[in-house]
């Protein structure tokens, strides 16, 4: 009983590991603009900031 659990157990783990493969693989051309979108809004998160300061404080 024990043994057929863990045989279970490592067959869920290799499946999900799979499908994980698998989703990111098929999704390259969606998963890289959004990372690359992440990436360049925390590179300019300082300017943006700087930026709203001295508008706001001209205004």
């Amino acid at each position: 009983m024990i043994y057929r659990t863990k045989v279970i157990n490592a067959a869920a783990v290799l499946l999900i590991l799979t499908l994980v493969v698998l989703i990111l693989v098929y999704g390259k051309p969606f998963f890289v603009p959004i990372a690359f979108a992440g990436l360049l809004a925390m590179l300019l998160l300082p300017v943006s900031k700087w930026l709203h300061k001295k508008v706001f404080i001209t205004l």
